[in-house]
């Protein structure tokens, strides 16, 4: 066992995979936690209108309108602005279980508690997704 020789192996990073989902919120002003993805995230507005806060940048995107796409890596999240909205997001991701988790976890943003800032990190993190801020937190200016 002593002097054996060691050899490394490089690992290779887990595969990512494209996915786009949609979703929708209820109400007028929920928020989802501020936020960063590793990848590029497209977000599509189908119904309704959300204003988008990605880094110093304010965008209003209603349906029908362009896509509104976020840099990987850039602090964001959006403020739902009609009843019934609906959106798309794309991005890739290494579990699209749960991003889908992730995703349904957020629809209804309430007061975030410590369990649930742990619950959403968690979840978050199975695509290296970082949550940054409770509802309603901007970035940075």
């Amino acid at each position: 066992m002593f002097g054996a020789q060691l050899k490394t192996r490089k690992t290779q990073p887990p595969a990512r995979y494209p996915v786009a989902l949609e979703r929708a919120a209820r109400r007028r002003g929920l928020m989802p936690p501020l936020q960063s993805h590793p990848e590029e995230t497209t977000y599509s507005v189908v119904d309704g209108a959300l204003t988008f806060f990605v880094g110093e940048e304010v965008v209003h995107a209603e349906a029908g309108g362009a896509a509104v796409v976020v840099e990987a890596g850039a602090a964001h999240t959006f403020r739902v602005e009609t009843d019934g909205a609906r959106w798309r997001v794309a991005t890739d991701v290494t579990s699209v279980a749960r991003f889908d988790d992730l995703g349904r976890a957020l629809a209804e943003p309430a007061a975030m508690t410590d369990e649930d800032a742990a619950t959403l990190s968690a979840l978050g993190a199975a695509n290296e997704i970082r949550i940054l801020g409770a509802p309603g937190k901007l970035p940075a200016r």
